[in-house]
């Protein structure tokens, strides 16, 4: 299958400011923003979550893994309207391939589920819930609604925002939301990839199968430095954008300078040439801006 990749292309921004005064240093700073590059991102089966009544047998389903990877974006099921007051049956969910950003585009990839039970009485439930993969959603969980038997009345899909699952908002019930309550979401800086049932005749559990979303590019990462300094001063080094809980560390590239921590010190007069990169984490890649010249 192949992948769609977005990348987003900004024109570079050069501020020069400078005019040389007796005793000033002055500062030419060319200010690139770097964008994302289009790193390759990878899904990874990380944990599984049920709710925890009832048996039965166990079934899964997965959305593809890997380099083409895909994640969870609604379900459907069906019912019976009598059974134990009403009870729920043949779920399927539905899977929206990742760009190379590691967000999901609304472009449906397959259908999987459902298990293969119900009989006689068991009614096509019109409804289907989904996030918006438009504004870059996916399955994060589910609130799960029993019946006082065990078995599985409603599902209430909770979505999450990409690469990174924080839940962003809770959908309409499928089926009725009497009886007790459960809460299965995937874990922190994971989503739903795969869906998972645990069912006898009818549906006895209900969870997914989740996965991390590695290797997504950050937003615009750029140098934002002041745009002057003096000799003999030290420049605080500093940076806008970028995406995650990665460090950020900088670096001289050349030049005229010292940099220790985010310090850089004038050691002469002409230019010194420095960049940051801002390291990745469980759901971002690295990212490094361009080269800023200060001139001194």
């Amino acid at each position: 299958m192949g992948r769609e990749g977005i990348r987003v292309r900004t024109r570079s921004r050069r501020l020069i400011l400078g005019s040389v005064a007796f005793g000033i240093a002055t500062v030419l700073i060319a200010l690139m923003v770097r964008t994302p590059s289009a790193n390759a991102y990878s899904t990874t089966y990380s944990s599984e979550v049920q709710s925890t009544t009832g048996g039965g047998g166990e079934w899964r389903a997965d959305c593809a893994t890997g380099g083409a990877g895909e994640v969870l974006y609604g379900m459907d099921v069906q019912y019976n309207p009598s059974f134990d007051g009403y009870t729920l049956t043949y779920p399927q969910a539905y899977c929206a391939n990742l760009t190379a950003s590691g967000t999901a585009t609304n472009q449906w990839q397959r259908t999987i589920g459902p298990v293969g039970w119900g009989g006689s009485g068991w009614v096509s439930n019109a409804d289907a819930n989904g996030c918006w993969t438009t504004v870059r959603e996916a399955v994060k969980g589910a609130v799960v609604y029993k019946t006082p038997s065990g078995y599985v009345r409603g599902i209430a899909i909770r979505c999450g925002s990409l690469p990174t699952g924080a839940t962003t908002r809770t959908l309409a019930v499928l089926g009725e939301t009497s009886g007790t309550v459960e809460t299965v979401d995937c874990p922190a800086n994971q989503v739903a990839a795969g869906l998972f049932v645990g069912y006898g005749s009818i549906l006895d559990k209900f969870g997914f199968r989740c996965a991390t979303i590695a290797g997504a590019d950050q937003a615009a990462f750029s140098m934002s430095s002041s745009a002057s300094a003096v000799y003999g001063t030290n420049l605080t080094l500093t940076t806008s954008g970028g995406s995650g809980s990665g460090a950020v560390t900088f670096a001289k590239v050349s030049g005229n300078c010292t940099v220790s921590g985010s310090t850089m010190s004038p050691t002469g007069i002409g230019p010194c040439v420095v960049n940051a990169t801002k390291a990745a984490d469980t759901n971002y890649a690295a990212i490094t801006t361009a080269n800023q010249t200060i001139t001194i």
